[in-house]
């Protein structure tokens, strides 16, 4: 684990992302050797046209996707570190709501992954 005493909220050293074809060869080179510092209380926004890795570089980020190569910090640590993720908020493009599920109950299922005692997630 690295030090919390981290001087960037964000830090990757050459972040990589290349998706393969059916075959398994290289066929897109989504996100290509991202060395990037965000220090803490900075505001950055990650700027460009469909299909330039902003999503992507997200995504490793929070670790929902594996780099080819390289490796991504966040608050001093990595995201697949259960002290990290609880203090990271994230909101997809896209919702992940089940159909079948009313309002309610979708929120209960969310309040149960995060494991929210039943009366905290009826009170909410």
């Amino acid at each position: 684990m690295v030090t919390k005493d981290s001087q960037y909220a964000i830090e990757t050293f050459s972040l990589t992302k290349i998706f393969p074809d059916w075959w398994g060869r290289a066929k897109v080179i989504a996100v290509d050797n991202l060395n990037l510092r965000i220090e803490h209380n900075e505001i950055y926004g990650l700027l460009g046209p469909n299909g330039s890795g902003k999503t992507t570089t997200l995504k490793m980020l929070l670790n929902l996707l594996y780099p080819t190569k390289g490796r991504a910090l966040v608050l001093g640590g990595l995201s697949s570190e259960t002290e990290i993720s609880a203090k990271i908020g994230y909101l997809p493009e896209d919702s992940y709501l089940y159909k079948y599920l009313s309002a309610r109950e979708t929120l209960d299922f969310y309040g149960r992954i995060f494991g929210l005692p039943g009366r905290v997630r009826k009170d909410r």
